[in-house]
């Protein structure tokens, strides 16, 4: 997995980038666990939802209730999060990434891009 460059760490992120990581590895701790805290004992209110309780659910289950959430996302915002491109393979490897580490293992690797243009999406004549 190491192509030989250091991976960065927390303090070498932008402020946009480590919250993006932290976007992400919400997502994530949904999936493996049914809860965006990671854990039962910090649950937010409405947690876990039917779909990632992991009572009544399983990680396959969970995966694809993600997939279907995330695709569901406003284009632009699921781009902003690098999650434009989610499968069930991807929350796999994220998963594993995670795993390895930590927060860091969810940099998706657009370090320092800005928030993508405008909110209303115009980029001027095209």
């Amino acid at each position: 997995m190491s192509d030989g460059r250091q991976r960065p760490r927390s303090e070498d992120l932008q402020e946009h980038d480590l919250t993006r990581a932290k976007i992400r590895m919400a997502h994530l701790l949904e999936v493996q666990t049914g809860y965006r805290s990671g854990s039962r004992y910090w649950a937010q209110p409405g947690e876990p939802r039917p779909e990632y309780d992991p009572e009544h659910t399983t990680l396959t289950e969970r995966r694809r209730a993600k997939v279907a959430e995330l695709k569901g996302l406003d284009r632009r915002e699921a781009k902003q999060l690098g999650l434009e491109w989610i499968s069930e393979r991807t929350l796999e490897r994220m998963a594993a990434q995670y795993a390895e580490c930590g927060l860091m293992g969810l940099v998706d690797g657009r370090l320092g891009a800005a928030p993508a243009g405008p909110p209303d999406g115009h980029r001027g004549a095209g």
